[in-house]
């Protein structure tokens, strides 16, 4: 039985696409998390701008 020293490093690239893919589906979900905060905080902010404008106007 033949000693490579590169056998290692299959595995370690197998590992490093494992951690680099769980790495980029969390980020994904928190940027999924923070577009929906940022839109409901945007849509809020647009609601509360009609309700006043429309409150101001008597209505």
């Amino acid at each position: 039985m033949q000693f490579r020293p590169g056998w290692w490093i299959l595995p370690l690239v197998v590992l490093n696409i494992a951690v680099l893919a769980v790495v980029v589906s969390a980020i994904g979900f928190l940027a999924t998390v923070a577009g929906l905060i940022g839109l409901s905080l945007v849509l809020a902010g647009i609601a509360r701008v009609i309700t006043n404008e429309a409150i101001h106007n008597g209505g």
